[in-house]
């Protein structure tokens, strides 16, 4: 691991208060190494992030999800996403395999439960985590469940994320695509209505969040823990 140089203070004296405690790549198997970081206190409520995607990778807003003088909260790069080696691998990456490097990520950091914090794809992750080791958690904080469209779509999200040309879709890109790849209607359906709810009145589009969707902004984001303080999930998704 690779402490950060202000670790041992309480987050308030530090710099960056939302800085990685830690941070490093773990060999999970199968040829993959996932990139792991942590935040907040090392004493404190036991979370983990699940991003969404699937295949994008966890963002350094994520950090901001967690109250750094409450939570002791990981996050981590799934598969084949973000940091994670090889960058886009989808050979040994199904769900059974994200579920077991959950639990091999818990056991290393020595926790006994904790809760489980997802959007989009990540939020389905954290059910099916959840519903294979009701017993690991502590709580459920999820947002905009993802649900599989046709068969297929994990591939068809990966190659989005690790295209190296932009990852954001735009309208023209989407109506070529359409008529090239032969996506089902329903998924350009989605995708053009995800967009619409993306534009702003100027026809502008916020920043990319989760999915293809856009980024909610940063407060909404940091409200969903904000009144927690039992340790239980809180907020609205």
């Amino acid at each position: 691991m690779a402490p950060d140089a202000d670790a041992g203070k309480a987050s308030q004296h530090r710099a960056d208060p939302f800085a990685p405690l830690t941070s490093e790549q773990i060999a999970v198997g199968d040829g993959h190494d996932i990139h792991v970081e942590s935040v907040g206190r090392q004493d404190g409520i036991a979370a983990v992030y699940l991003h969404g995607g699937p295949g994008s990778g966890c963002q350094p807003d994520h950090r901001r999800l967690f109250d750094p003088e409450r939570f002791h909260a990981v996050l981590f790069d799934q598969r084949g996403a973000g940091r994670s080696r090889p960058k886009g691998g989808r050979e040994h990456n199904t769900l059974p395999h994200l579920i077991a490097d959950m639990e091999m990520i818990r056991e290393k950091f020595g926790f006994e439960r904790w809760m489980v914090v997802g959007g989009s794809w990540g939020a389905t992750l954290a059910l099916a985590y959840a519903q294979a080791h009701p017993h690991r958690v502590t709580g459920i904080a999820l947002r905009a469940t993802f649900a599989y469209l046709f068969i297929g779509a994990i591939d068809f999200f990966y190659q989005r994320y690790t295209n190296e040309k932009s990852m954001r879709m735009k309208k023209e890109e989407v109506k070529e695509e359409g008529k090239g790849q032969d996506l089902p209607a329903e998924v350009k359906s989605a995708i053009r209505r995800r967009q619409r709810e993306g534009a702003g009145a100027d026809g502008s589009h916020a920043p990319r969040g989760e999915g293809l969707g856009p980024r909610e902004p940063q407060q909404e984001r940091r409200a969903v823990f904000a009144d927690d303080h039992s340790g239980a999930a809180a907020g609205r998704p």
